[in-house]
C-alpha cells in the first residue's frame, strides 16, 4: 500500500495514541507510547530532510544540461547522474515529449490523421466534451477512457503552452486565470520552446506531423521516413530538422519539433520502501533561442513510502 508524504504529522496516527491511552487506562503506557511515536516521526523528519538534500544536489547536477544543445537519453549529464546515483536507482524520465492533448485545439485534435491515432471511436468530440468539464490535467490517465492503448504512450500531461497555441484549451484557462492573454505576461508558461523532442520518442508520432497537409511540406512522406531513419540511426539537433525537411526555422512544425526536453521526472529510492519522486521544468529565456534554456527548476516533490 502507498501513502504520500503530508509535510506533517497526521491527524490520524495522534487520534490513535488518544485511543490508546483510554483503552489501556495507563499514564506510563501512554507516555511511552507518545515517546515512541515522536521518535518515529522525528526520525522520519530526518530521512525526509536527507532525500531533500539529496534532491537539490541532483537538481544542481542537472543544470549543465542547459548548455547541451539536444536531449536524448544518452547524455553524458544524465548517465553521470546514473552512474553517482546507482545505489538510489535513479530513473530519469521525459514526461513531456508527446502530445499533451490539453494543449491542442479542437482544431488541431480533428485533424484525420490525428484523431485516427489517438482516439478509440477515431473521434475526439467525447474528449472534447470531457475536457471542457474536467479542466487542465497533470495526470493522463485520466484520458485513457478515450483513447487507443497504443496513443496512450505518445500522449503526455506536462508542458509549456506553445506561443502559436493560442487558441487551445490550455491558453484558454490559463490566461482566464492570469485574467490577460498578453503573452509576455504570461511567460513562462507560454513561450516558444517546441512540445515534443524528437529524440525522445517514437519517430512514428512525428510522422504524423509532417504529413499534415496545413504544413505543406513537400514530398512529407519521403521527408518522414528520411527523418525517421535519421532518428533510428541517432540523436539530431534543430538544425537537421530544418535540413531533413527543407523548412526555415521558423516554419510552424517547430512549434511541434525541437530536441530539448521541457519536463523531466525524477524518482530514487532514498531507502528500502522511500521513495522520492520531483518534476524538474527547463526555464526557457525570454526573448531568447526557442530552445534557450536558463536554468532547471524544481516545481514538485512527493516523498511516498511502500509497506
Amino acid at each position: 500500500m502507498m501513502k504520500q508524504d503530508e509535510g506533517a504529522i497526521e491527524f490520524g496516527a495522534v487520534i490513535i495514541l488518544f485511543f490508546l491511552s483510554a483503552i489501556l487506562v495507563s499514564s506510563a503506557l501512554f507516555v511511552q507510547a507518545s515517546m515512541i511515536y515522536f521518535r518515529k516521526n522525528s526520525h522520519e523528519q530526518e530521512e525526509k530532510t536527507m532525500a531533500d538534500k539529496l534532491l537539490r544536489e541532483i537538481t544542481s547536477s542537472f543544470q549543465e544540461l542547459t548548455s547541451y544543445e539536444y536531449d536524448n537519453i544518452d547524455n553524458p549529464v544524465l548517465s553521470n547522474l546514473r552512474k553517482k546515483y546507482v545505489d538510489y536507482d535513479i530513473d530519469l524520465t521525459d514526461i513531456s515529449s508527446g502530445y499533451h492533448l490539453d494543449f491542442l485545439s479542437d482544431k488541431e485534435l480533428q485533424d484525420e490523421k490525428l484523431s485516427k491515432f489517438l482516439f478509440l471511436n477515431d473521434n475526439p468530440s467525447e474528449f472534447i466534451s470531457f475536457r471542457n468539464n474536467y479542466g487542465l490535467t497533470t495526470d493522463k490517465t485520466i484520458w485513457k477512457p478515450f483513447l487507443k492503448e497504443q496513443a496512450m504512450k505518445a500522449c503526455v500531461s506536462y508542458g509549456w503552452i506553445h506561443k502559436s497555441q493560442i487558441d487551445s484549451f490550455a491558453f484558454k484557462v490559463t490566461s482566464s486565470s492570469h485574467k490577460t492573454t498578453e503573452l509576455k505576461s504570461l511567460f513562462p508558461l507560454v513561450n516558444e520552446m517546441p512540445m515534443i523532442n524528437v529524440n525522445m520518442v517514437s519517430p512514428d508520432i512525428i510522422t504524423l506531423l509532417i504529413l499534415r497537409p496545413s504544413y505543406k511540406i513537400e514530398k512529407s512522406a519521403e521527408k518522414a521516413e528520411t527523418l525517421k531513419n535519421k532518428l533510428i540511426q541517432g540523436s539530431v539537433i534543430i538544425s537537421d530538422l530544418s535540413s531533413y525537411l527543407d523548412v526555415p526555422r521558423d516554419h510552424a512544425i517547430f512549434a511541434y519539433l525541437g530536441t530539448k526536453t521541457a519536463f523531466w521526472k525524477i524518482v530514487f529510492c532514498y531507502r528500502k520502501g522511500m521513495y522520492v519522486e520531483a518534476v524538474l521544468a527547463a526555464i526557457p529565456k525570454q526573448n531568447g533561442g526557442i530552445q534557450e534554456i536558463i536554468q532547471y527548476k524544481l516545481i514538485d516533490r512527493v516523498i511516498r513510502y511502500e509497506r
